[in-house]
């Protein structure tokens, strides 16, 4: 394998383990934050369902007074974006490729919260709408989820502009580099549900098209980081695949373990 094959493969391994690991993080916190404030609630039926392949949800709940019901919906949401955003700004003066599955937790929950808030509004049932039930204005949600998502492109942008990975000199190999490492968990998610609800097959392609358009704002973002800091990465050669494989053993680790939760 020639020296520039292995250089990617190495940096899209990194990516799609540390992109999974994230994912996969923030949605469990999620639901998490949406299980212990039904618990303070007296909620104590109430029991959560991991699903890495995008089923994860809270059940055994009652019924419980509109006020109470936005609580404990916001508190999903918040409680993502408190513990990954934390956990980003506690670790990103550090370039070790090793804690990227942490430092990209707070801007994938960036992501994660602002589609939900935004775009979730078109789909019934989400946290969106019970927030607009509970008295949230709709115009405030989108108006958070949109500032989330740029704040998540420029976090992303500037960690991975920051880290000691290669990304490659040219628009083309970052985008595809930064596309597959991020929609890596996407495609299986997708394929999954292509057997679960082929109904379903085209909505499921949505977090797709995102991803694409995510992959190349970032990608012209961290070239133009490059260009202003005028400063070489670490050599590409130098980056043990014992990095490559920690971020997979990461991503890998959550999803089976996920998989396994009852």
């Amino acid at each position: 394998m020639a020296s520039g094959d292995r250089v990617g493969l190495k940096s899209f391994l990194i990516l799609a383990g540390s992109f999974a690991f994230a994912f996969l993080m923030g949605e469990m916190i999620h639901e998490l934050g949406h299980f212990l404030a039904h618990r303070c609630f007296g909620t104590q039926t109430a029991a959560i369902h991991i699903d890495p392949f995008g089923a994860s949800r809270i059940y055994g709940v009652q019924a419980l007074p509109l006020q109470q019901m936005g609580l404990t919906t916001a508190a999903g949401p918040a409680f993502n974006l408190i513990l990954g955003c934390l956990t980003t700004l506690l670790l990103w003066r550090w370039t070790s490729p090793n804690l990227l599955p942490f430092i990209l937790w707070g801007p994938v929950a960036l992501v994660q919260e602002g589609v939900n808030l935004s775009l979730g509004l078109l789909s019934p049932g989400s946290d969106a709408r019970w927030l607009v039930q509970w008295g949230s204005p709709a115009w405030l949600l989108v108006a958070l989820g949109v500032m989330f998502i740029l704040l998540a492109i420029g976090l992303f942008s500037w960690i991975l502009a920051a880290r000691v990975i290669s990304l490659g000199r040219s628009f083309g190999k970052r985008f595809t580099l930064i596309f597959f490492g991020m929609a890596f968990l996407m495609i299986l998610r997708a394929f999954v549900a292509l057997f679960r609800s082929p109904a379903a097959a085209v909505e499921n392609l949505v977090p797709l098209g995102f991803a694409a358009l995510l992959a190349a704002i970032v990608a012209s973002l961290v070239g133009w980081l490059d260009q202003r800091r005028q400063s070489a990465r670490r050599g590409p050669d130098t980056l043990p695949w014992g990095n490559s494989l920690f971020a997979v053993g990461m991503g890998l680790g959550l999803l089976l373990i996920q998989i396994t939760l009852p």
